[in-house]
Order: C-alpha cells, then structure tokens, then sequence
C-alpha cells in the first residue's frame, strides 16, 4: 500500500494518505478503527510546520522535454530510499525563473515519502521541519525577537531535525543580517551531515552540452558530428547577489534541478507513483 496524494476534502472525509487500496476502508471512506499509519503520519506532517491547506499534495505534470527530465530524477530520488538520502546528509537545490513551476510541490513530495518510509515504529517523532524562507527572517530579524521561547523552540528544532526545507529562500534579496540568520542554522545543518531542500526563484544561464552514448563516447549525428543540447545552469553572480556569497555557494554544491516551464496542476485525486 503506498501514500496516496490526496486533495483534502473534510466533506468526503477523503483526509488520509493511504485511502486507495486500504483494506480498512468501509462505506463512504470512513475507517473501521483506529489506525497506527493514519495517526502516525498525521503527527509527522502536523509537527513539520506546513499549514493545513499544504497538508495533501497534489499531482503534477510537466510542460517541457527538460522539465519532464528534471521531473523523472525528482522522481528518482523519491523512489529510490528516502531514509538513505536523508541519512547520507544530501541537499538539493529546485530551482526555476518563474513561479508555479512546482517546485515547493516537489520538495512536499520528497518529504511527505520519506515520512511514509518512516513512520513505521516511529513512535510519533519529529522527522522533517518546514520553512518559509521570507516569513522566517521577517519575523526573526530583530534582537529581542531571537530571545523570545518561540525562536529558541525553533532553533532546536532546526538543529536536531533530520530533514527541512527551506522554501523561496531567494524570494526576495537577503540582507547580510538575514543571510547571517540563516547561515546560523544552515552551515550547521551541512556541517553535521543533515539533509536540506532548498527551492528559489533563480536567473538561468544556457550552456551546451555534449551528448554521451552510454558507454560514455560522445554521440554523433548521421554526419559524424557530436550531437550537443542546451541545458539550463544556474546564473551564479545573480544567486550570489540574492542571497549572498557563503548561501550561494551552498546550494551551489547542492544537486541542482532547474524546473523551465509552468507544471499542469492535477488535483484528481492520485496514487503517489502517477
């Protein structure tokens, strides 16, 4: 049984992630009793710090050849072993020029599947944390706030957590006391092998690219010439100028995936491998 990317609807009390092909559905989506993978999920997405309406994910198709690529390794990575991706300290940078490209959907996804990987045995632990970049540093920014118990409670949180994410961390430049902030937490967090995802708003540059048989030979064309396509890479000195240098070069080193076109939203509710 996998986790079901469902669209939350309290009215057909469609609110569980593993509604399709549940043994213990009965009726009209009612469960027979209590259960564990319900309430251990509920507590894992509860205490990561989505809002309600981010709580059920919804399905996401692509609109371009290279978005279409970018999606099958995001898939990869969700498919393969979240718990060995989260515990090998990976970090992975989504990235796109324009907004609605499903980038934060995507960083959900990678979460909530490693959620469902872990609440087995889980025994209602905080696994992922997440947070909105602009909101954070705005509400963060002074002193006296950073003294508060919220922030020290927060703080902790990103410290010891396995897994955040750090969402529209470019949205807006960051001054240098908010890339300080964050690299308080974020430094330490690459440090100490935790993993991260970051998504942004970043300029793209466009850089040729050979093409590669699988034996690792260059590919050629009916005329003997090397076959070659034009990928997106991230624009470094305007990353640098949003975020600042010790940030940029941190989601530098991460994976990069660059999402080029607005994604076509599904909200038909789906199974999690559609």
């Amino acid at each position: 049984m996998d986790m079901a990317d469902v669209k939350f609807d309290i009215n057909m009390k469609l609110d569980c992630w593993y509604r399709h092909g549940c043994p213990d559905i009965i009726g009209d989506c009612e469960c027979k009793s209590i259960c564990q993978a319900y309430l251990e999920m509920n507590q894992l997405i509860s205490s990561c710090g989505m809002s309600k309406a981010e709580k059920y994910i919804i399905n996401l198709i692509p609109s371009t050849v290279h978005e279409k690529k970018m999606f099958q390794r995001l898939d990869e990575i969700r498919k393969g072993n979240m718990i060995e991706w989260v515990n090998g300290g990976n970090n992975l940078f989504i990235t796109s020029v324009e907004r609605q490209t499903g980038k934060t959907s995507w960083a959900m996804k990678l979460m909530y599947r490693y959620f469902h990987e872990m609440w087995p045995g889980n025994g209602f632990i905080r696994r992922g944390y997440y947070i909105n970049v602009p909101e954070f540093v705005n509400k963060y920014k002074s002193i006296e706030a950073r003294q508060e118990s919220d922030f020290i409670k927060v703080s902790k949180i990103l410290k010891d957590v396995e897994l955040v994410i750090w969402d529209d961390i470019g949205k807006f430049p960051l001054t240098v006391a908010d890339q300080n902030l964050l690299s308080l937490f974020i430094d330490n967090r690459v440090r100490e092998d935790k993993a991260n995802i970051f998504t942004s708003i970043c300029l793209t540059n466009s850089k040729l690219v050979e093409l590669k048989n699988q034996d690792g030979t260059k590919a050629l064309d009916a005329n003997g010439n090397v076959r070659t396509f034009t990928k997106p890479t991230v624009d470094e000195s305007a990353l640098i100028e949003q975020v600042g240098s010790n940030l940029a070069f941190t989601l530098l080193d991460s994976e990069n995936i660059i999402l080029d076109g607005p994604c076509f939203r599904n909200r038909q509710n789906g199974g999690v491998n559609a």
